[in-house]
């Protein structure tokens, strides 16, 4: 049994370590490259040659492509067109939940849905269901204790 304990001992050690030093050489080989990059940036962004750069190398080097600002422009108009359906929609709504205000002396028919989903109780069955705030009926749970 311990001979078998410092077998996996040994697994778990050895695919640890090899984990580790993979980890260690892309650790290494990003800090060379940094080093190589980094070293030289003070003198490629040194504030003299930034004045000296023309209004061309500007937008060559920071101006959008032209298919970035295609695809941009296209989704700003489907951003307005949606925009503009939703207004329409809400303002649908309004108009529909004032037109939805029906009398309440019109009964509903017996099992026919409420707008929660509810259906109405059939008559003798009333005592299983218990009128909400909103007129609409929904079903008594009863639990006991």
């Amino acid at each position: 049994m311990d001979r078998y304990a410092c077998s996996e001992a040994v697994s778990c050690m050895q695919a640890y370590y090899k984990v580790a030093m993979k980890v260690l050489v892309d650790n290494f080989s990003v800090l060379a490259v940094e080093k190589c990059i980094l070293s030289d940036l003070a003198a490629i962004l040194s504030p003299d040659i930034i004045i000296n750069i023309s209004d061309d190398e500007v937008n060559a080097l920071a101006a959008e492509s032209e298919t970035s600002g295609l695809e941009r422009r296209r989704a700003t108009e489907e951003l307005k067109t949606l925009q503009e359906g939703l207004k329409e929609l809400n303002r649908f709504s309004r108009f529909r939940d004032a037109g939805d205000s029906t009398d309440d002396d019109e009964e509903e028919e017996e099992g026919a849905a409420t707008p929660l989903g509810h259906s109405t109780p059939p008559s003798g069955e009333s005592d299983h269901y218990k009128d909400t705030k909103n007129g609409t009926q929904s079903p008594v749970i009863a639990i006991a204790t």
